[in-house]
């Protein structure tokens, strides 16, 4: 858990910078633009799979910035590589899925109250 706290303080300068320029290039569709358009559907996988790549760049950076400070029983760089790239993966999609299904209930929930 430290390696990707510490890896993740060190690597926000570049996911925040990796996050403008992907908007960027691609823009948020505007009303009555398909929502299934190319650059919409290339943004999505590209969302999908940032949260693995940089979990996997901060479990590697945590794993040697704690390492190189004197700290013991810490996972290899390879194994903390691993971690993080399976806590990106199921973390991002997950993220999603909860995003809309708390959306559902929401709207669900405000159109009872509102009868």
């Amino acid at each position: 858990m430290r390696l990707g706290a510490v890896g993740g303080v060190v690597l926000f300068p570049v996911w925040s910078l990796f996050n403008l320029i992907t908007n960027c290039i691609f823009p948020t569709p505007e009303n009555g633009e398909s929502q299934m358009s190319c650059s919409t559907v290339l943004k999505s996988l590209v969302e999908l799979c940032k949260t693995t790549a940089f979990g996997a760049a901060a479990g590697v950076v945590g794993a040697t910035i704690l390492r190189n400070r004197g700290h013991e029983f810490i996972l290899d760089p390879e194994h903390a590589m691993r971690a993080g790239a399976l806590g990106g993966a199921v973390l991002g999609p997950g993220m999603i899925i909860g995003l809309i299904l708390f959306t559902i209930v929401y709207t669900r929930f405000s159109e009872n109250r509102g009868n």
